[in-house]
């Protein structure tokens, strides 16, 4: 089972005799008790992405028995989130927030022909684009285009202004 997901992948093994099980394949990789568990029905087993992508079982042996594999369980991705803006914006506001996967990559955020300017927050999830009614965004109540570029790409996502929010509570 994948217990932790990183630059290494942690997996627990549950089992009998686990430590007296050693690892053939790959080469330099150890089980590891765990702590407060017995070491014989419980090890940790730390594998590269790029080990678990390609060869997908490990090779063990107990002491003076025959080795044998044992399968990993295959790599579930995440789904990218796509970039958006997190609502639409009141006529006059000044600034909008957008939310997606590969938000550091952006070096500019253009609307109307306009570069705006921007912040990455520092957890990376958010990045709050500045400047609107300077730039005319939102003079009116529309749907405007906003184009994102990155290096090597560009990514068109569209902020909606309305002339107001009304919200509904229930009782």
């Amino acid at each position: 089972m994948l217990i932790e997901q990183g630059t290494k992948l942690k997996y627990l093994l549950v089992g009998q005799r686990l430590s007296t099980m050693h690892v053939l394949a790959p080469p330099n990789t150890a089980l590891q008790a765990v702590a407060s568990v017995d070491p014989d029905a419980a090890a940790t087993l730390e594998l590269s992405p790029e080990y678990v992508k390609v060869v997908k079982q490990v090779l063990v042996q107990r002491d003076y028995e025959r080795p044998f594999f044992i399968t990993i369980p295959p790599l579930v991705e995440q789904p990218k989130q796509a970039l958006k803006f997190t609502e639409r914006v009141t006529v006059g506001a000044d600034d909008a927030t957008i939310v997606g996967d590969g938000l550091a990559d952006i070096t500019e955020v253009s609307a109307l022909n306009q570069k705006l300017p921007f912040d990455l927050a520092a957890d990376g999830k958010t990045l709050k684009v500045r400047g609107l009614v300077v730039n005319g965004v939102t003079s009116t109540a529309r749907t405007v285009d906003c184009t994102l570029r990155t290096a090597n790409s560009k990514t068109t996502i569209q902020l909606e202004v309305v002339t107001s929010k009304v919200e509904s509570v229930a009782k």
